[in-house]
Formats: structure tokens, sequence, C-alpha cells
């Protein structure tokens, strides 16, 4: 299995993470790069304050496992069918309560 090897710029003094771009800005997550080559793409074209405060912080990332897609597209539905049925429920109670509305204003006005 395949090592991938991830970078990260991290502010010591905040514990916060670059999110790249010209001109930096730092967040709890940030921004992974996913490679030296583009990590080293960003380090030319960003001007960073006080570079001094940031480290560079690199995580080898290690494939854990192989699963089939088909389970997990197969939840993901079965979520989207649930919100949809509880969705479904809700309008037709709503057109029910409607109707009743409507009969009851119906009899009101034609029954003596």
């Amino acid at each position: 299995m395949e090592e991938i090897t991830v970078y990260k710029i991290q502010n010591i003094r905040t514990g916060e993470f670059s999110k790249g771009g010209y001109r930096a800005s730092f967040t709890k997550k940030g921004r992974s790069w996913t490679g030296i080559g583009p990590f080293k793409n960003h380090l030319n074209s960003v001007e960073y304050f006080n570079p001094e405060d940031l480290v560079v912080c690199s995580y080898q990332l290690v494939q854990t496992g192989m699963s089939p897609l088909v389970p997990w597209l197969a939840e993901r539905q079965e979520a989207k069918q649930a919100r949809q049925d509880v969705a479904n429920r809700y309008m037709e109670e709503y057109r029910k309560k409607k109707e009743l509305a409507e009969l009851q204003r119906l009899k009101e006005k034609y029954e003596p």
C-alpha cells in the first residue's frame, strides 16, 4: 500500500494552520498539500508575515483498507429515501388538515 505525505504550515503561537493563497490566513483546519511539488510551488508564490512563527508539519497517510463503494452508496440512498419519506408524510398530513379545514368551512357555510 502506498504512503502519501501531506504538508501543512502551522503557526506555533496560535496553533492554527495556513489556508494557502498569496496572503494566507490561518484557521483550525487550514489547507493540506499532497506532495512536495505542490507544497514548494505554494512557498514560491506566497508572502508570510512573521515566518519565524511558522513550522512545516508533514504527515504520512497510509491506506488502511479497501471496501466496495456500493454499500456506501446504498447507505446514502437509504438515508435520502428516509428523508423523502418523512417529507412525504408531512405533506400528506398538511394536505389532510387543509382538506378538513375546507370541509369545515363549507359545512358552516351551507348547513343550517
